[in-house]
C-alpha cells in the first residue's frame, strides 16, 4: 500500500506541472488509467464520463486521446499501443509491436500529434517519430495494417526523447555540454535552447559528466506553440513558446 501511495503522489505532481502546459485532462485520464489497472478495473474517466475498456491493461505507461479514440500505451502487450473508443471502451485496434520495420517501435512514448487528428509515436530505439492519421486508423479495412495510416516519419538527431512542432522541425533532448535540449530540422541541430546549469557543472566539473545527469522528458500542447521539459532526477522544469519558426523560452 505504501509503494501504490508514494506512485500515486508520483503522477499527482507530475500532472500538476502539466496544467501549466493546458493538457490537464491528459494528466487526470492518465492517472485514472494507472489506478484502474493497479487495482485490477478497466475503469477510466474520460472528461466527466465513466468507460469501462474492453479487455485487460496490464502495465499501462502512457496515453493519447485524439479525435475520439484512447491510445494506451502497454508494454507488456505483444502489440503495446491500444486503441479504444473512447465514448464506448471498445477495443478498436492494436499495433506497434517490437520490431525496427514500419510501425515497428522499441522503446518509444505516445502523444497527441500536432493537428486535430494525430497521434505522435516518438521512438528513440529506432530513431523515428511516426504520425498516424487517426481518421485513418478508424477507417481501416482489415486487410490492411496500422502503418499504412502513417502519414509521415522523421529522423531523430539522437537516441532521446523528441517531439514535433512543425513539418520541418523537432525538439530533441540529447547528452550534449552544449545543452540537453535542441532545435533541429532534417536531422541537424540548427539551435541549442538552453545552458547546463551552474550547479551542475560546479557540481561534476565535467560539463560531459554534467549533461549526462540532465535526463528528462519533454511535452507540448496540442498546437505546439508551447513545449516544456522536465528533469528526471533534480528540480528543474523549462517551458518555451513557438512564435513561428523563433522559440523562446518562457521565464514567468
Amino acid at each position: 500500500m505504501a509503494a501504490f501511495n508514494n506512485l500515486s503522489v508520483n503522477y499527482f505532481q507530475k500532472c500538476m506541472r502539466f496544467i501549466k502546459l493546458f493538457i490537464t485532462n491528459v494528466c487526470l485520464i492518465k492517472f485514472a488509467i494507472l489506478f484502474a489497472a493497479l487495482s485490477g478495473q478497466g475503469l477510466v474517466n474520460t472528461i466527466g464520463s465513466d468507460v469501462f475498456l474492453e479487455g485487460e491493461l496490464i502495465m499501462p505507461t502512457a496515453l493519447a486521446y485524439v479525435d475520439g479514440w484512447l491510445f494506451v500505451k502497454d508494454d507488456f502487450q505483444q502489440n503495446p499501443i491500444i486503441a479504444y473508443d473512447g465514448k464506448t471502451g471498445k477495443k478498436m485496434a492494436e499495433f506497434g509491436r517490437a520490431d525496427r520495420g514500419p510501425g515497428e517501435y522499441l522503446n518509444f512514448t505516445i502523444q497527441k500529434g500536432p493537428g486535430l487528428s494525430a497521434l505522435e509515436v516518438a521512438d528513440v530505439g529506432n530513431q523515428k517519430i511516426d504520425i498516424y492519421d487517426v481518421g485513418c486508423l478508424k477507417n481501416l479495412l482489415p486487410q490492411n495494417r496500422p502503418s499504412s495510416c502513417i502519414d509521415i516519419t522523421y529522423t531523430m538527431s539522437s537516441r532521446r526523447h523528441a517531439i514535433t512542432l512543425t513539418d520541418s522541425l523537432i525538439v530533441n533532448h540529447s547528452f550534449t555540454p552544449e545543452g540537453v535540449i535542441q532545435l533541429s530540422a532534417n536531422s541537424t541541430i540548427i539551435e541549442y535552447l538552453d545552458s547546463i546549469p551552474t550547479a551542475l557543472l560546479n557540481r561534476f566539473n565535467n560539463p560531459m559528466h554534467a549533461a549526462l545527469a540532465m535526463s528528462g522528458r519533454l511535452t507540448a500542447n496540442a498546437d505546439r506553440t508551447h513545449f516544456a521539459y522536465f528533469a528526471d532526477s533534480y528540480d528543474r522544469a523549462i517551458f518555451f513558446e513557438k512564435n513561428g519558426n523563433e522559440v523562446l523560452e518562457i521565464n514567468d
